[in-house]
């Protein structure tokens, strides 16, 4: 099968594509997503999520990616790093590509209030790291692989979409009928996950985003 073709039970197709946009967005609870992202790690995408709540400022944003992303020690807590290291996961090792990279932002309409300059450049540094890992790198090196999808998905109601559309952003929505987005429970009911809220999370002692390729609850509390 052609992988731009590529498509699994709850998987929509644009998120396996190389050539699509790297902006999708969903208006959907959280718990819906939860079990989309679930769909998505069980097709066999490498999934991280980050909590748009916790992104008042650049501090939170670099913060949040790199505990989901395991950007190394060294991590220099500043845009031109968080560029590089946004588009070295794959390098570094830490992150097994899978079949493409998914970040699902959650309550996006809450990243960078406020601080509305720094919102353009965090979306060129996502926009460029899908440009860089749309692109295979052979060159006879153990850091060689295939062309891959990465894909950014806003969790977010429509009335916050001008916001990111202003700052550069090229929305693409996810929708239930042709992008296979129907919500009606996994086959193993047990292994769904739970987001009520994305203040606190428990999950055994570890950060839920370090979590994202791992098939258990994930159980967000207030």
């Amino acid at each position: 099968m052609n992988e731009k073709e590529w498509v699994a039970d709850g998987v929509p197709v644009r998120l396996g594509r190389i050539d699509e946009s790297p902006w999708l967005a969903l208006d959907r609870t959280l718990s819906e997503v939860g079990d989309a992202c679930l769909r998505w790690l069980m097709a066999g995408f490498s999934v991280r999520w980050v909590s748009g709540r916790q992104m008042g400022g650049l501090d939170g944003v670099f913060a949040q990616f790199a505990a989901a992303w395991q950007f190394p020690p060294f991590f220099g807590w500043n845009l031109a790093a968080f560029d590089e290291c946004l588009r070295e996961v794959d390098i570094n090792q830490v992150v097994p590509p899978g079949r493409g990279y998914v970040v699902v932002l959650f309550d996006a309409g809450s990243v960078l209030v406020g601080e509305e300059p720094d919102l353009p450049p965090l979306v060129r540094a996502m926009s460029y790291a899908h440009e860089v890992y749309s692109k295979p790198i052979i060159r006879g090196e153990w850091w060689d692989r295939p062309a891959l999808p990465f894909h950014v998905v806003l969790h977010m109601g429509r009335d916050h979409a001008r916001r990111w559309e202003d700052a550069g952003v090229s929305l693409s929505w996810l929708d239930q009928e042709s992008d296979g987005m129907a919500i009606d429970g996994l086959r193993n009911p047990r292994r769904s996950l739970s987001f009520p809220s994305t203040k606190h999370a428990t999950t055994n002692g570890r950060h839920p985003n370090e979590l994202s390729h791992i098939s258990c609850g994930v159980v967000f509390q207030n």
